[in-house]
């Protein structure tokens, strides 16, 4: 009876790592940008400029010119199984590293490493392959909600196995970068502006170019792990065996409770 919620749960971390992969992207190119020494005007002008740079280049590390179905198959044979997740090469730690690099931004630049552990998250995904396609029939959306979203699985398939596919991985990045990040952000924006009058800009663009308002930093999203916890508390369900510490057990109505399900 819980297959189905594990599977609703894989879903949600596949769309965790997606977000993961891109606002650390979006940070990177916005903090490159707010560095440039000289006046930027356009997401084409910026992508032109920053697909140069040695930061980038060495963030590529000489794949490239690889087309991305090659890159996807070599990922796919040295993917690590679903449950080795502590394995470096897998995207839950490959999310977890990403997230490492950004704290450490103030103490080193970040960069080269941050842009390269983006693509290998987003490699690793489309490695992984879709089990439903997308977010499959589990989560219902309204019609229009994706227009507000442009980055969801649903697109992330669609992309993946059609318009990347024969990409060369330096391609993949400016249009990463062009799409998925500074364009994506400030479409989104004007949307929230004529929407709901809120201003969300973090780069806007004026008569001396494209300026940063602000970087926002890379971060998990909060799925109510914590109001879970306290409604199984509430219920009776869990209990916490030391007040001191933050470890929780089945209560014996737990235990009937689960096996009830199992």
């Amino acid at each position: 009876p819980l297959i189905e919620t594990r599977k609703g749960w894989a879903l949600y971390q596949r769309n965790e790592l997606l977000s993961i992969a891109t606002q650390s992207l979006f940070w990177a190119m916005l903090d490159l940008l707010d560095g440039a020494e000289r006046d930027i005007y356009n997401t084409e002008e910026f992508v032109s400029w920053v697909l140069h740079t040695e930061i980038v280049n060495e963030a590529l590390a000489g794949d490239g010119a690889k087309v991305i179905e090659q890159l996807v198959t070599e990922r796919r044979n040295a993917i690590p199984a679903m449950s080795a997740w502590e394995d470096e090469n897998h995207e839950i730690a490959l999310g977890r590293k990403a997230l490492t690099l950004y704290a450490d931004h103030k103490k080193r630049r970040v960069h080269t490493e941050i842009i390269r552990t983006s693509l290998e998250i987003l490699i690793t995904l489309i490695a992984r392959g879709w089990d439903e396609g997308g977010y499959g029939r589990k989560f219902p959306f309204p019609e229009d909600y994706f227009a507000y979203y442009p980055i969801n699985l649903n697109s992330f398939e669609r992309l993946a196995l059609n318009e990347w596919k024969n990409m060369q991985f330096k391609e993949l990045l400016g249009w990463l970068i062009n799409h998925w990040s500074i364009e994506a952000h400030m479409r989104v924006a004007l949307q929230k502006m004529n929407r709901d009058r809120r201003d969300t800009f973090q780069v806007r663009p004026t008569d001396q170019g494209l300026k940063v308002v602000s970087k926002p930093e890379p971060v998990y999203t909060t799925p109510r792990f914590r109001q879970a916890l306290q409604v199984l508390r509430d219920i009776g369900a869990i209990e916490k065996p030391d007040p001191s510490k933050n470890i929780f057990r089945l209560t014996e109505y737990g235990r009937i409770q689960l096996n009830a399900v199992g």
